[in-house]
């Protein structure tokens, strides 16, 4: 109970500052704590945390995914789930890299990968109205060029994120977001409003683990019993038999 409060209090000084995810990693805020600590429990980075929901979404046969952020966990991983092309849409060109590397060794025959390197969105302040009205463009046109897409994963740097939901939802019919229990990312209730005009056709479902959460928006005639098991299967076996799901239906 001390380490996890030792997590937790690391946890809370993480939000208040409204670090980015990697700055704490790399930085000495975590000196001491292992990554599968602060992943809780997770054996691997902090990207992790949302493959329990990542693998139930991917059980249907998905053409086409599209990830804004890479991730060295999730890059991998999506790509050996699409059955045709995913597109991975990064800032840091570098990071990039790291997060192909993986996808360029296990390279398949008939399935495409993309990696887009964009930097103009690589800023640690909130855009202006007419930067967030030219980037909600700049995602519908991905979507329109590279689509259509089954499944979007939304793991990108702090400014961003909520933007992309706007530019995707009622354009994508699944989308999974990661650290929602995080106020830094402004999901909310910028999303909520959105969902809200959604709502006859989409849910949200919330997964919570100890310390990040990851929420997903899925049409309203999934079957959440069978999605919950399987979400809840992957992370006992990925979690040191630690209880991960804990799923709340918000708007």
């Amino acid at each position: 109970m001390r380490r996890l409060r030792e997590i937790n209090d690391l946890w809370k000084e993480y939000s208040k500052k409204r670090l980015d995810r990697r700055a704490l990693f790399m930085s000495g805020v975590a000196e001491g704590m292992s990554g599968v600590e602060l992943c809780s429990g997770f054996k691997g980075l902090a990207s992790n945390t949302a493959l329990p929901v990542l693998h139930s979404a991917t059980l249907e046969n998905h053409d086409k995914i599209i990830e804004f952020g890479a991730g060295l966990a999730s890059t991998p991983f999506l790509y050996r789930r699409v059955r045709k092309k995913l597109v991975t849409v990064e800032t840091d060109r570098e990071w990039l890299k790291k997060a192909a590397k993986d996808v360029g060794v296990q390279k398949e025959s008939g399935k495409e990968f993309v990696g887009i390197h964009d930097g103009r969105w690589d800023r640690d302040h909130d855009p202006t109205k007419e930067e967030i009205k030219e980037y909600i463009a700049y995602c519908r046109r991905l979507c329109t060029l590279h689509g259509p897409f089954d499944l979007a994963y939304v793991d990108q740097i702090v400014h961003f994120r909520k933007y992309t939901l706007m530019a995707l939802i009622g354009n994508i019919p699944i989308i999974v977001f990661h650290d929602t229990e995080c106020d830094a990312y402004g999901y909310d209730p910028l999303v909520s409003e959105v969902m809200a005009d959604n709502a006859r056709r989409s849910e949200r479902w919330s997964y919570r683990s100890f310390m990040v959460w990851t929420d997903i928006i899925v049409p309203n005639t999934y079957d959440f019993k069978s999605f919950d098991l399987a979400v809840d299967e992957f992370a006992r076996a990925n979690v040191s038999k630690m209880p991960y799901i804990h799923r709340i239906v918000k708007l």
